[in-house]
């Protein structure tokens, strides 16, 4: 051993063999801490793609869920613009039925619109618009829709009516007997006449076709022309008796005429001589001899007929005409018309009115024996009555 050597194991206290055990499990450490740094920077390195990839996986996700929002919002709007398409289509196809849609305009919004409009003293909405009554106003209104400018417009018109009250009859021509089988009747100007209370105004109704109904016994209709009374019309001048102004028509024969005026009454004008026949139950019947022409009301819920008609009694409200039968007296205005003949036999009007419906054959022959009744006139001049006014309910337009 050399001097080093001995000056050097004597300093550390170690001897040869020892120092290179030691060195030997150095360099051990030193390697197996150089593997433990590799493979924990090849974790590191692991972790750090990991977290890449969690980041790249993360910013994915987060496009994801942008793009989801995204399309989630745009079914939202489209189902949106959907419904208020399809609230406009309902609303123009309801429109063209002139129905108002609630997406257009509600109850309650109506009743401020309309609420705020003055209208002339003389008018007034056809409902009380501050109730349930404005479902009238707007189930009578009359609905257009416009497009401009990419808007759709609708313009309603709702119906107001005039403060004055018409009374409604019911023209019907009669036909009356002139002489042998001519029979003449006045040609009325329209099947409906509405003169005012004063009778200072008129008008003239072609039919209820076009009216609407309000509610029971009520309508609104549109009367294109009023007149007022200055030259009395045929139908005025007939109150007072007078045909001044009427148009003719004559006629060499008439069929039966029958006109149901109510559920269980009748007007009727027959050419020649008939009888009515009631059957009241299975068993039991009644024969009446009809005039020419007249009213007649038999009991409700009975059936009649003659030789060319069946016809069944309604039920009727009326307590005067029960468990009776009644050919009234049709009612006979002085009018003038044109001379045809010189003298003639005026048509027999009759009036039966029985206050037993079991009077006997025989007792109702002497009645209808004891109503006939005949008349002469000469020139120009005839008994006659040339309407049936029928009054209806006072129609208020």
């Amino acid at each position: 051993m050399s001097a080093y050597n001995k000056a050097n194991n004597s300093s550390t206290g170690y001897s040869p063999h020892e120092l290179i055990f030691l060195f030997d499990i150095v360099e051990k450490t030193r390697l197996q801490v150089d593997a433990n740094l590799h493979a924990v920077n090849e974790s590191l390195l692991m972790i750090q793609e990991e977290v890449k990839d969690i980041q790249n996986n993360l910013a994915s996700t987060r496009r994801h869920l942008g793009i989801t929002n995204l399309l989630v919002q745009f079914n939202t709007f489209s189902g949106i613009i959907c419904t208020e398409i399809d609230l406009l289509q309902n609303a123009v196809l309801f429109a063209k039925r002139d129905v108002l849609h609630p997406s257009v305009v509600n109850s309650n919004h109506l009743k401020e619109v309309l609420s705020s409009i003055t209208l002339p003293p003389n008018r007034k909405w056809i409902s009380d618009i501050h109730n349930e009554e404005i479902n009238v106003i707007l189930s009578h209104c009359k609905i257009m829709t416009v497009h401009r400018s990419h808007h759709l417009l609708f313009a309603i018109t709702f119906p107001i009516v005039e403060l004055t009250y018409y009374t409604l009859y019911h023209c019907f021509p009669l036909p009356t007997l002139l002489v042998n089988n001519t029979y003449y009747s006045v040609e009325p100007h329209s099947p409906y006449f509405l003169p005012d209370f004063s009778q200072t105004i008129n008008g003239y109704l072609p039919s209820f076709n076009e009216c609407a109904e309000l509610f029971e016994d009520h309508y609104i209709c549109s009367i294109e022309t009023l007149q007022k009374a200055i030259v009395p019309s045929c139908e005025f001048n007939l109150f007072s008796e007078r045909s001044d102004g009427c148009k003719y028509h004559y006629s060499a024969f008439i069929a039966s005429i029958w006109h149901r005026i109510s559920p269980n009454q009748w007007f009727y004008v027959i050419s020649g001589q008939d009888t009515l026949t009631v059957q009241f139950s299975h068993e039991k019947s009644t024969s009446y001899t009809l005039p020419r022409s007249g009213i007649i009301t038999p009991p409700s819920g009975t059936t009649g007929y003659t030789s060319s008609r069946v016809f069944h009694a309604g039920i009727s409200n009326s307590t005067t005409i029960q468990g009776t039968i009644t050919i009234p007296e049709v009612p006979i205005a002085n009018v003038t018309i044109p001379v045809i003949t010189p003298e003639y036999t005026l048509p027999v009007i009759n009036r039966l009115d029985l206050a037993d419906i079991h009077k006997s054959r025989e007792a109702l022959a002497e009645a209808i024996a004891d109503s006939h009744y005949s008349q002469k006139v000469s020139e120009s001049f005839v008994n006659v009555h040339q309407f049936l006014l029928c009054s209806f309910n006072v129609l208020t337009i």
